[in-house]
């Protein structure tokens, strides 16, 4: 017997493009503009350390593994 069932996304959490020095606050770049970059330049905020690697996050299907 076959038991049949949505997959669900899984994803990994975004990786933080921008920071707020002052506070310490980052904002991945995705969905709304948190409160501190709205209306500013993004590139005073932009935060090159923790960009660099975000073209390896990778959204995956659960069940789905890469091979070994």
């Amino acid at each position: 017997m076959r038991l049949e069932h949505e997959s669900q996304n899984v994803t990994a959490a975004a990786v933080p493009k921008y920071r707020d020095f002052q506070s310490g606050a980052t904002w991945s770049g995705r969905g709304r503009a948190a409160h501190w970059i709205v209306d500013k330049n993004r590139d005073d905020f932009f935060h090159w350390q923790s960009a660099r690697g975000a073209g390896n996050v990778v959204a995956r299907k659960a069940g789905c593994h890469p091979a070994q």
